[in-house]
This record gives structure tokens, C-alpha cells and sequence, in this order.
């Protein structure tokens, strides 16, 4: 059965599109790329809270890492490491206590010119809305901080309109002071 093309034209021309695109803040330092490194340089202990660049208001490592986990704001550090069995395990930690607890174990990842891509889930459901995506982190490291990229695409319906978006940002986290 071939679909007509007005048909096909009056559909790809009701979708609805946005994108919003946040530049590197000039004002921070910049992220190290080291040409055929893995991402050892990512591991480390940050603290969970940060700078975002979009809105230059506080924010959390673990929100940008674990999709907004409002149980995991009450860490006071997160630690990146890489265990036994080649998966990456984020934990917290509060300045009170010395132990760790996991919050995640991360399996889909790339380690790329010192960089450390996690790949989040892209399937988003709430209100009047359904998504389908990609969505990933890129983590850097800059002189005395963690710097995170988020980056989002994606198509959904918002009460009955299909959208098309895009859009990323950026936030920065002090290295803990322990491992200076």
C-alpha cells in the first residue's frame, strides 16, 4: 500500500520541533581531552553538589547521574569507580559516615579520549506525555572539578501533538577535597 505523499507531507509538517543548545561556559576552565586514554582520569569522589551552566543555580551530581533521584541529594559526595566486573558503580557517601553505599552500577558506557559516556534510559512517561530517545552524560574532568554534559533527543506526544527535541547542558562538581 503506498501512503500518499500529501498525506506524508501534512504528517512530518504537524510535528512540533524544538532544540535548545547551552555552550561551554567561557568562564570555566576546559575539559581535558587525552587522545587514546580511557576515562581513568573520571574516577574519582566529587562532591554532589555543583554549578549548571544554563542557569548558573546550584545543582546535583546525582540528579544528572541517576535521573533526578531526590533520595540520593542527601549524599554529600558521589564516588565513580570501576569494580571487578568492568561495570561502573556510583556511590554515595555523607561527610559523617565513612561508609559507601551503591546507588548504581552503570553497564552501558564508552571510555573515550579520557572521557567517560554513560548512556541513560531514554523512555520518559508522565502527565498528558510519552518519549522515546537518547539520553547520555559525558563526564570530563577540568582543573579541580567533574564536568558533565548532558545530552537529550528525542520524540514523543505532549497531549496528542507529536514533538521532536533536543537539547543539552552543562554542570561542574568540585573534586573531593580528599583526593586533591
Amino acid at each position: 500500500m503506498k501512503i500518499p505523499h500529501t498525506l506524508l507531507l501534512s504528517c512530518v509538517l504537524s510535528l512540533e520541533g524544538c532544540s535548545t543548545t547551552v555552550d561551554y561556559p567561557q568562564t570555566w576552565p576546559p575539559v581535558a581531552v587525552l587522545v587514546g586514554a580511557g576515562c581513568e582520569s573520571i574516577f574519582g569522589t566529587y562532591s554532589n553538589t555543583g554549578e549548571e551552566a544554563a542557569a548558573g543555580q546550584p545543582t546535583y551530581l546525582s540528579d544528572w547521574l541517576l535521573d533526578r533521584n531526590s533520595k540520593a541529594r542527601a549524599y554529600r559526595y558521589l564516588s565513580i569507580t570501576l569494580n571487578e566486573s568492568k561495570s561502573i558503580d556510583l556511590r554515595g557517601t555523607d561527610a559523617a559516615a565513612s561508609e559507601t553505599v551503591l546507588l548504581s552500577r552503570i553497564e552501558r558506557y564508552d571510555c573515550e579520549n579520557g572521557a567517560l559516556t554513560i548512556y541513560l534510559s531514554a523512555v520518559k512517561s508522565g502527565d498528558n506525555a510519552v518519549s522515546v530517545g537518547s539520553s547520555k552524560r559525558k563526564l570530563y574532568r577540568s582543573p579541580g572539578h567533574l564536568v558533565v554534559e548532558s545530552l537529550e533527543n528525542g520524540v514523543g506526544i505532549v497531549l496528542l501533538i507529536p514533538v521532536v527535541a533536543s537539547a543539552n547542558n552543562w554542570a561542574r562538581f568540585p573534586i573531593s577535597k580528599a583526593e586533591h
